[in-house]
C-alpha cells in the first residue's frame, strides 16, 4: 500500500472497506458583469472555489475523503459562467464539494461565491481554509471590481490571484496556477487586469475578455453609456483530481471521463475536466 494511505475495515467484522483518498476540487469561474440597462460598468468574476487535502500545497488543509470500495460516485465538473452568470459547483459524489465563483454585476454588484465577484464574498461553502477570496472595491465612473481568486482577493480593478494547479503531483503537473480573478470593466481606454488566466477587463466601448485557466473568472463589461450591448467575458471550467493508492483498481467503464496517470510512488492520479464517475475497487 502506498505510504501515506490506509484502509479502514475489510468487511470481515470491521465494516465495510474504506480508501483514505486524497483530491483537489475547483469549480468553474463566474462571468464577468454583463450587459446593464444603463451602460453601467461591471465587475470581474470570481475564481471557482479550491479546495485540497493533499499536504504541501499553499492552500492544503482539507480533510482526506474515506470513499467506500466498489461504490460508484458521480463527478461533477463545474462549468464557466456566462457574462453575468456564477459558475457551476464541482464535487466528488457526496463527499466534498467546492462553490462555483461569484458573477460579476454592473457597478457593485454581483455575487458571492467560492471567490467573490468585484465587491462581493469569497468562501460561499464556509471551509476552513477558505476555498477562495472575496472580490475588491469599484471606483464609480473609472473601474469595476476585479473578482477574488483562489490565492488572493481582487483590488480596486485586478483580479485576485490563482493558486499552484499541480497540487496532487503527478506528471507534468505543477507548473501552472489556476483559479485567477476577473479583472473589473473601465470607462477608460482599459480595462482591469485579470490574474493567472483571468479575464481582463473591457475597455470603454468593449466587451470583457473570458478566462483561459481552470476555475477563472471572466472579465467585466467596459462602460458606455449608450447601452451598447457589451458584455463580460465568461468564466472557465473547473477540474477535479482524484488521488487513489496504487495496489487499487480504476476501472475504465465505471470511472468515465478521467484521465489516470502515475505518481512517482505508485499511485493514481484522475483528472477530470468534464463530469464523470468514479469507482474504486
Amino acid at each position: 500500500m502506498s505510504f501515506g494511505y490506509q484502509v479502514l475495515g475489510f468487511g470481515s467484522g470491521g465494516g465495510p472497506a474504506l480508501v483514505v483518498t486524497d483530491y483537489c476540487l475547483i469549480a468553474g469561474g463566474g462571468g464577468g458583469g454583463d450587459n446593464d440597462p444603463d451602460g453601467t460598468l461591471g465587475s470581474g468574476g470570481g475564481a471557482g472555489g479550491m479546495r485540497v487535502s493533499y499536504p504541501g500545497s499553499p492552500l492544503s488543509g482539507a480533510a482526506q475523503l474515506e470513499i467506500l470500495v466498489g461504490e460508484q460516485n458521480t463527478i461533477t465538473v463545474g462549468s464557466g459562467g456566462g457574462p453575468g452568470v456564477a459558475g457551476g459547483n464541482s464535487s466528488i459524489g457526496s463527499y466534498a464539494a467546492s462553490t462555483g465563483g461569484g458573477d460579476g454585476g454592473p457597478g457593485a454588484g454581483g455575487s458571492d461565491g467560492g471567490s467573490g465577484a468585484g465587491t462581493k464574498t469569497g468562501n460561499a461553502g464556509g471551509y476552513s481554509p477558505p476555498e477562495g477570496q472575496d472580490g475588491g472595491t469599484w471606483s464609480p465612473n473609472a473601474y469595476g471590481g476585479g473578482g477574488g481568486g483562489a490565492g488572493g482577493a481582487g483590488s480596486t480593478k485586478t483580479g485576485g490571484a490563482g493558486a499552484p494547479e499541480g497540487v496532487i503531483p503527478a506528471p507534468g503537473s505543477g507548473t501552472t496556477a489556476t483559479g485567477g480573478g476577473g479583472g473589473g470593466g473601465s470607462q477608460q481606454a482599459t480595462g482591469g487586469s485579470g490574474t493567472n488566466g483571468g479575464g481582463s477587463g473591457g475597455g470603454r466601448y468593449n466587451a470583457g475578455s473570458s478566462a483561459s485557466t481552470r476555475g477563472s473568472g471572466g472579465g467585466g463589461r467596459g462602460q458606455d453609456g449608450y447601452n451598447r450591448g457589451v458584455n463580460g467575458g465568461s468564466g472557465s471550467t473547473g477540474v477535479v483530481i482524484v488521488r487513489v493508492p496504487g495496489d487499487y483498481t480504476i476501472p475504465g467503464p465505471n470511472s468515465p471521463n478521467g484521465t489516470v496517470a502515475t505518481a512517482p510512488n505508485g499511485d493514481q492520479v484522475i483528472t477530470y475536466t468534464s463530469t464523470g464517475a468514479l469507482q474504486i475497487d
